[in-house]
Formats: C-alpha cells, structure tokens, sequence
C-alpha cells in the first residue's frame, strides 16, 4: 500500500474539477477555486499524516486555522450539497486507487 502526498491530492482535485494546481494553491477568492482548495485540505487531513500547518503550507497558506474551517466548511457541504459530496467521494476513490497500487 502506497502513502499519497498532498502533492497528488492536489493533482487529484485539479483532474477532477478542472482547476490547476496553481490556481489551487493561489490566493484567489473565486468560489469555485476556493472549493477545490478546501476539498484538497480536507482530504489531505484525513489521508495523510501530514500536521495542519505543513498541510496549510502546502496549498499556500501560513496558518493551520485556514485547514481547520476548509474542513468545517467541507464537512458541512457534503452534508447539505450532493454535488460538492459526489466531488468529494470521487476524489476519495481515486485516491483510494493511488494508494492501493
């Protein structure tokens, strides 16, 4: 069983909801770029061990706070929107994919 990094993750998230990854990481505000970052925080906290803030370095941010409300807001998101839940559980199975190689 392979680990995954938030590197891939990120390549995950963008392949699934046609973001790139440096849009990702950016500093945009943009609702749709902002919910691609948040489901990759969101995931890279429950697949990896990584700490928060190393995961909040990683999509571009200093803060380990930024990770705790990406993960609030997903959380809340999938389970009052079945789009963003759909999104989410896809990227769940790829990454299960990855790491089952």
């Amino acid at each position: 069983m392979q680990k995954i990094k938030t590197s891939t993750i990120l390549e995950i998230v963008s392949t699934v909801t046609n973001i790139p990854v440096l849009d990702i990481i950016s500093n945009s505000r943009k609702q749709e770029i902002v919910l691609a970052r948040h489901i990759s925080m969101y995931c890279s906290r429950f697949k990896t061990t990584l700490n928060l803030l190393t995961i909040a370095q990683n999509h571009g941010k200093n803060n380990h706070a930024t990770v705790i409300h990406a993960c609030e807001n997903i959380n809340f998101d999938i389970k009052t929107n079945e789009t963003v839940r759909e999104t989410v559980q896809e990227i769940e199975n790829l990454i299960k994919l990855y790491t089952s190689k």
